[in-house]
């Protein structure tokens, strides 16, 4: 436990990782701003309304939270490590905890870690954004019909109990996505030694574009992560159900364990 606290300690010290939380709360605060903004204009929102659930970050194209996460979606999972793996291999702080607390508890632990952290920095920075947008609410408009999920998809379940509780639902698996895509960047980083932290950047985030935009062409649309991720694509057919979300999500834990067992391999030479 005190190899976990420690590496805890040094993500929150990280440059990278400080720059994430902050891109984070940013998005959280402005986005939903920016929509209030939008909705001042009176043809605009008597047309397109100004019930929350059609503004919150996840759920408006037209939101610069929407446009900048997507574009930093890859990005973000590789400053999250805030590359404290490649930084130990730089020096011998390394060897000195492999040997001291063990190979399998040393690399456990930067994953543990680097997995965790993500996944608080998101769910705070996304429940946030649900706490400013759904402080306001108003009533249905034609538009807002076309953001309702379809019948059996995995949003529906619960946007029938309540549009909030779809809104948490999505921050959660947005959360839990880019957590899955950090430990995966950390497991690559134990992989390959990185000339430099150039390098450690663009590697890890090109192999992590290759396989979500690959599964695109490989896989049917509903077992493709940024797909099922996006509220919007709940709403049409061939939506993602919950069992589809689990098959997908289940997928990445097991190439993680694969990666991670060919990472502890490579690292055996070292005691």
């Amino acid at each position: 436990m005190s190899c976990l606290r420690i590496d805890i300690k040094r993500l929150y010290n990280s440059i990278t990782v400080r720059i994430v939380l902050g891109v984070l709360f940013f998005l959280a605060i402005v986005d939903p701003l920016y929509s209030r903004f939008l909705t001042l204009d009176s043809m605009f929102a008597s047309y397109y309304g100004i019930n929350a659930y059609q503004y919150w970050l996840f759920n408006f194209p037209g939101g610069i939270g929407f446009k900048v996460y997507h574009a930093l979606f890859l990005l973000l999972p590789v400053l999250s490590t805030g590359f404290i793996l490649f930084y130990d291999q730089k020096t011998s702080f390394k060897i000195y905890n492999i040997v001291k607390q063990g190979r399998a508890i040393y690399l456990t632990s930067k994953v543990i870690s680097v997995f965790l952290v993500t996944m608080v920095n998101s769910i705070v920075s996304f429940s946030i954004n649900i706490l400013i947008t759904f402080s306001q609410n108003s009533i249905m408009t034609d538009v807002y019909r076309m953001f309702i999920p379809i019948e059996h998809s995995a949003a529906n379940f619960f946007y029938e109990i309540s549009p909030v509780l779809s809104a948490v639902f999505f921050a959660f698996l947005n959360s839990l996505a880019l957590s899955v895509l950090a430990a995966l960047t950390v497991i690559i980083h134990m992989i390959f030694r990185f000339p430099n932290i150039y390098v450690a950047f663009f590697v890890p985030s090109i192999l992590c574009l290759l396989i979500t935009y690959g599964s695109d062409f490989l896989l049917p649309k509903r077992f493709v992560l940024r797909n099922f991720l996006q509220p919007l694509n709940s709403c049409y057919e061939g939506a993602a159900q919950l069992k589809d979300i689990l098959l997908v999500l289940s997928g990445y834990f097991i190439l993680e364990i694969l990666l991670f067992t060919i990472a502890y391999r490579r690292n055996r030479d070292i005691i």
